[in-house]
């Protein structure tokens, strides 16, 4: 489980201390309605300010899967912390926004957004997939129930979930999962 901001901030325009208080008042929302404190986080905006992963760990996160900064996990450190945030990068290509929420290409008629067909939309995914697996990289992806939970869309996962199992040498996991392995992997570099 992971947090993802209070009302979608961008945490990259909030102070440090609206920064606390949203990781503070979400804490306490996750507590009280889901008994949990989460592991993780993912920006709502993509982006984040300077002092954001000193205010995340200070919050209990042990990872966050908010920049696209490689193709594989890495370690953000930080000055006067013991133990480093993981980063499990996300991929524009991977999030559902950049195929079904909107394109502004052609912009004709003016003014009217377009959305990737389905099978060019299938074919881009499992294409980004084969590649990752092929080259050993991390393949995250972003699917907002807001755009990929319409019946048509959750066919269209439902066939890149078919392409994925069809190797055996994939390692579906939670970001959480990869945390904890990629800080075991990498307790050199800590």
């Amino acid at each position: 489980m992971a947090y993802h901001g209070y009302r979608h901030e961008s945490f990259y325009a909030l102070s440090a201390d609206q920064q606390r208080w949203v990781m503070q008042t979400s804490r306490d929302i996750f507590w009280q309605i889901l008994g949990i404190r989460a592991e993780g986080f993912r920006t709502p905006s993509g982006d984040w300010h300077q002092e954001t992963p000193a205010i995340l760990l200070d919050a209990g996160v042990a990872y966050s899967s908010s920049m696209r900064g490689d193709d594989r996990p890495y370690l953000v450190k930080i000055n006067g912390r013991e133990r480093p945030l993981v980063e499990i990068p996300g991929r524009w290509e991977m999030d559902d926004y950049a195929s079904l929420a909107y394109t502004r290409e052609p912009n004709f008629p003016a003014g009217l957004d377009r959305t990737a067909g389905y099978a060019s939309t299938l074919d881009n995914w499992c294409r980004e997939f084969d590649g990752a697996m092929d080259e050993g990289l991390c393949l995250t992806t972003l699917f907002h129930p807001k755009i990929s939970g319409k019946p048509g869309r959750i066919m269209l996962l439902d066939h890149f979930f078919d392409h994925l199992r069809r190797r055996d040498d994939v390692w579906f996991a939670q970001c959480r999962d990869v945390a904890s392995w990629w800080r075991q992997e990498h307790s050199d570099e800590q």
